[in-house]
C-alpha cells in the first residue's frame, strides 16, 4: 500500500464467513478526512469489481463518520447497504470472495509483478517511530495497545523499542497520545457517536478515563469542544 500512499493502511480480518477489509488513514494531524476515506473505499470497491467481475457485491460498507442528509448516492455507487458511525472504515464481504480466482489473471504477469515487489522495501526510509505509530493505529480499538505488544509486533523487546524511540526524540506514551488526539477529533466530530464508543475505539477502559484524558489534552470537555467552532483551539 505504501507504493500508493504512505498514509494508507489496509488490514483484512476474517470472522466465520465474513471478511472485513478495513482502511485507516494516517494524516499525522487532526484534519478532516471524510472525503479521502470515501474516495479510497470507492477505489478499493471498484478495484475488487474489476478483479472479481461487475456482478460482485460486498455485504455492506462501513464508515466511521456520520451519515449525510441523503445516502442514496452511496447506496447506488456501492450497490449494497452503507452504514455510518461504525467502528472502522471498511468493506465487509464474504470470506470466500478474498480467495476467489481472478478470471482475467495471467500467471506470467503475476510472477513478474511479484518479483518486482520482492525488491521493494516494505516502507522506504521507515523509522521505528513510523512503524510504532502505524501499529498503534491498528491496535488501539482492540484495547490491547501497549508498548509490550507493539514491540512484539515489530520484532523487538520493549527496552529496544524505547531506546529507538528515544534516539528519534520520542516516547511510546507521546506517540500514543498523539494518535489518540488525532483520532479523537475525528470521532467526536460525529455527534451521533456515543462517547462510550469513542472511549472504546481509543483504547480507554472507561468513559471517565477518556473524559479526564480529553480535558487534560485539549483543555476542555468534549461537549465544550463540540459547541465551539474552534474546537477549544484544537489543543494541538
Amino acid at each position: 500500500m505504501h507504493l500508493y500512499s504512505d498514509g494508507l493502511r489496509l488490514t483484512i480480518d476474517e470472522a466465520e464467513e465474513l471478511a472485513t477489509i478495513a482502511l485507516a488513514v494516517e494524516s499525522g494531524r487532526p484534519v478532516p478526512i471524510r472525503q479521502g476515506v470515501e474516495l479510497a473505499l470507492g477505489f478499493i470497491h471498484r478495484s475488487l469489481q474489476q478483479l472479481l467481475g461487475q456482478s460482485w457485491r460486498p455485504q455492506t460498507i462501513w464508515f466511521t463518520h456520520a451519515a449525510p442528509a441523503r445516502t442514496d448516492a452511496h447506496r447506488r455507487f456501492f450497490g449494497t447497504s452503507v452504514e455510518f458511525g461504525q467502528e472502522c472504515n471498511g468493506i465487509v464481504c464474504l470470506a470466500r470472495d478474498i480467495d476467489a480466482s481472478v478470471p482475467t489473471s495471467d500467471p506470467a504477469i503475476a510472477r513478474h509483478v511479484q518479483q518486482y515487489l520482492d525488491t521493494v522495501p516494505p516502507r522506504p526510509n521507515a523509522t521505528m517511530r513510523d512503524s510504532a505509530r502505524e501499529c498503534i493505529y491498528m491496535t488501539l480499538p482492540s484495547g490491547l495497545c501497549s508498548a509490550e505488544r507493539v514491540a512484539k509486533h515489530l520484532g523487538v523487546d520493549r527496552r529496544t523499542l524505547h531506546r529507538h524511540l528515544a534516539r528519534e526524540g520520542d516516547t511510546f506514551s507521546s506517540l500514543l497520545d498523539a494518535v489518540r488526539a488525532e483520532l479523537a477529533t475525528r470521532y467526536i466530530g460525529n455527534r451521533g457517536r456515543p462517547l462510550a464508543s469513542v472511549a472504546e475505539l481509543l483504547g480507554f477502559s472507561a468513559l471517565s478515563a477518556f473524559s479526564r484524558w480529553f480535558r487534560s489534552r485539549f483543555g476542555c470537555s468534549v461537549s465544550q469542544w463540540r459547541a465551539s467552532e474552534d474546537g477549544c483551539d484544537r489543543g494541538v
